[in-house]
């Protein structure tokens, strides 16, 4: 099956009806399940829910359910800034070749619903001063994981690396408007969890969640959410992770 742009959004090619034809039934399993089991389960907002499934569409790239979960959050009353911040944070951990591919289709739908993202930006600041604003807000998301692993300031191998990505991605990313911290802790753990080969990554995250009004429920909630959309496998591996005893976890 191809995909293609028609009027700002995204279309299957096909008929959808040799679509239906092809695995019998599917539609109707999907909607129980999907849309109906896990969906409805109550403990996480609905924005939240579709940030989490959000996050995971944009690393995929999986273009046609990425357009129908945009209009389905702007239905919701899901800000576009917020949308906006999801494609650019998820590009953190994705690569910047997704930002540009899933923000055409989010300025076409944009575009199409007569809408616009709220443009207020970050004050601009010099190279020194922007790394400062980095380290302060790394440190009070993350405490004393913020100086462990990759980020430790003697390894000598990630060192370089790591500074530029602290300056972009807790400088200039983190801190910007449109999007509350809760929600981009969201926005993270589905991004690593869609990954599936970075636990620590997500570990600590997760971790650094559980100190920012997170409790291990919301955390596997967001798996939940995102397992259909990611596979089980992946989500499942992440939930392994997230322990009961989570809260008292250094």
């Amino acid at each position: 099956m191809s995909i293609e742009m028609k009027s700002g959004s995204i279309s299957r090619t096909g008929e959808t009806a040799a679509s239906a034809e092809a695995i019998p039934g599917y539609e109707a399993l999907r909607e129980k399940f999907q849309e109906g089991e896990i969906w409805n389960r109550k403990h996480l907002m609905a924005e939240e829910k579709l940030i989490a499934i959000l996050s995971c569409l944009v690393m995929e790239q999986r273009l046609f359910s990425f357009s129908e979960k945009v209009n389905v959050a702007l239905d919701q009353g899901v800000a576009p800034r917020a949308l906006s911040e999801v494609v650019l944070q998820a590009g953190l951990y994705g690569g910047m070749p997704l930002v540009e591919t899933m923000s055409e289709i989010l300025g076409q739908i944009f575009q199409e619903r007569n809408l616009q993202p709220d443009p207020e930006l970050l004050p601009e600041q010099d190279s020194e001063s922007l790394m400062e604003s980095a380290l302060e807000y790394r440190q009070a998301l993350h405490g004393e994981r913020s100086q462990t692993n990759h980020a430790d300031p003697s390894n000598q191998q990630t060192l370089e690396l790591y500074s530029l990505t602290t300056s972009f991605g807790y400088g200039l990313v983190w801190r910007r408007p449109g999007l509350s911290v809760r929600k981009r802790f969201i926005v993270a753990m589905a991004c690593f969890a869609a990954m599936g080969c970075v636990e620590n990554f997500f570990k600590k995250f997760a971790l650094s969640a559980i100190e920012h009004n997170f409790n291990a429920q919301d955390i596997r909630e967001v798996l939940i959410q995102i397992s259909p959309y990611i596979g089980f496998p992946r989500a499942l591996q992440a939930l392994a992770l997230v322990k009961p005893d989570t809260e008292s976890e250094s």
